[in-house]
């Protein structure tokens, strides 16, 4: 996890550059026995909330973006209730599967900085776990065809059988985005907008991830989006 010294002080304790040793060392006064980096978490630490909504006719579609952030690291906490005809292996290896894929696609493709500060790359962490959980999710298991549309995934139900970039698209929901593709039914939402954008909120496969997806981050430390180098982001694959 990275942190910026001058940017949680700069917005956290109306603090500026440039700092002395003393300076730090009175930022981090918490005892002789807490490091400046604990002082600096704890200071920077935040629970986010707001609720988002997407109005598709008679139709509403939305939640409540619900996540911990600290600076640009940001950690959502997830309980699953699974069926109970999953054995507990297929649990374990599903937790990894989909907490690989969620972190790895949306770690490290931005970063938050200021002028004057150190840019830290915006992480994710996903934590299974049933203590004080942001979400909770159902796994269920997927009956045979023909019921497709009852194993459609969303941001409250996984399936035994759903893919890591499924995982990866739903915990876009658990950070407030809405979906960008064109609505499978075409009466259930025909005036999303945008749609086709090639981002992983229309393409769960898309490592594609424009600005626009990541800024909320950035904003929420009062800080500036900045691009990764070598994140080989090409405008041109989404919009």
């Amino acid at each position: 996890m990275a942190l910026s010294v001058k940017g949680i002080a700069r917005k956290y304790l109306t603090r500026f550059a440039p700092f002395s040793i003393r300076d730090l060392l009175s930022i981090a006064n918490s005892g002789p026995s807490v490091s400046i980096r604990t002082r600096l978490e704890s200071i920077a630490r935040g629970l986010i909330v707001f609720d988002f909504e997407e109005h598709c006719n008679d139709n509403k579609f939305g939640g409540t973006a619900r996540y911990l952030q600290i600076w640009t690291h940001i950690i959502v906490r997830i309980r699953l209730l699974w069926d109970q005809n999953i054995p507990v292996a297929t649990q374990n290896n599903l937790m990894n599967t989909w907490g690989n894929a969620i972190q790895t696609a949306w770690s490290n493709k931005w970063g938050g900085g200021h002028t004057g500060e150190s840019t830290c790359k915006l992480t994710f962490e996903v934590q299974w776990t049933d203590n004080h959980p942001h979400h909770r999710l159902d796994v269920f298991i997927c009956p045979p065809p023909p019921h497709p549309f009852i194993c459609r995934a969303n941001s409250g139900r996984l399936f035994e059988n759903s893919s890591g970039n499924t995982a990866a698209h739903e915990f876009g929901h658990l950070l407030g985005k809405k979906d960008e593709y064109t609505p499978l039914d075409p009466d259930e939402c025909p005036n999303r907008n945008p749609v086709n954008t090639g981002t992983i909120m229309d393409d769960p496969s898309s490592r594609c991830f424009p600005e626009r997806l990541m800024i909320q981050f950035a904003n929420s430390i009062g800080s500036q989006i900045v691009p990764i180098p070598e994140y080989s982001h090409n405008p041109t694959q989404c919009t």
